[in-house]
């Protein structure tokens, strides 16, 4: 009786800490708030979002880049995941509805809800590829930059995430 009782003390102890440590480690986490305005520029659109700003870029009919900064200004260019800088106009049409903003090309469609700011991804057919985490979604910590993504659970198994240029964490995010 006493080994149990330890035993429940030691994973009493333990659930506490990690869940104490899980409080402090995004202790400085700021969410994207809700979109408060945007307009158009070169390739897409930027979005004003309580202080920070997300620009939206559509590269190619299949390639929309998507880029926060947590304080309103955009540093250098320079994209280690995509060598090519320079792209030519792209066709692709905006609309805006009451809860959400659509960018559309001959490819896919991106959906932007207002509040608070989350992206969605669609092909042409209208089928989800790819969408933010709907509590989490894109963020910041200090000038690290975040986004949680929804899973989609498909007849192969869960769908993964590689993020290549993050180095602190595990391989598969």
């Amino acid at each position: 009786m006493v080994a149990l009782r330890h035993r429940f003390l030691k994973w009493y102890l333990l659930l506490t800490l990690l869940v104490m440590m899980g409080g402090c480690l995004y202790a400085d986490y700021q969410f994207l708030g809700n979109v408060q305005s945007y307009k158009r520029v070169k390739y897409g659109i930027l979005l004003e979002c309580d202080g920070a700003r997300v620009l939206i870029s559509v590269l190619a009919p299949d390639l929309i880049r998507v880029r926060l900064a947590p304080e309103g200004t955009f540093l250098g260019g320079c994209s280690y995941a995509m060598a090519k800088q320079d792209w030519p106009p792209t066709d692709s049409s905006v609309k805006e509805e009451e809860q959400e903003i659509i960018i559309t090309t001959t490819e896919l469609s991106l959906r932007i809800a207002k509040s608070p700011c989350r992206l969605g991804f669609f092909d042409r057919d209208g089928d989800l590829i790819n969408k933010d985490h709907d509590a989490f979604g894109m963020g910041w910590d200090g000038q690290r930059v975040i986004c949680y993504k929804r899973r989609l659970k498909d007849d192969v198994g869960d769908e993964k995430y590689y993020g290549l240029s993050e180095k602190t964490r595990g391989f598969e995010k």
